[in-house]
């Protein structure tokens, strides 16, 4: 992946984990940002490996706990 690209992938991961922490409470947006940031993946490579899948869902269901917690 070339330097470019990388960086909007980061760019664009970094936003959808902020939106998801920042979210207000009520509905989880933990699966939401989930789909959008595989949207994003999907654009900008292949496919991920499963046990990054599950790092990903993870770390949007931890942001999310933290709207909650605000």
């Amino acid at each position: 992946m070339q330097d470019r690209n990388k960086d909007q992938l980061m760019e664009a991961m970094d936003f959808i984990v902020d939106a998801v922490a920042q979210s207000t409470a009520g509905k989880s947006k933990a699966v939401i940002g989930f789909y959008l940031a595989n949207l994003v993946i999907a654009d900008h490579m292949k496919e991920l490996s499963p046990n990054k899948k599950e790092g990903l869902k993870q770390l949007l269901e931890r942001a999310d706990e933290i709207s909650e917690m605000g």
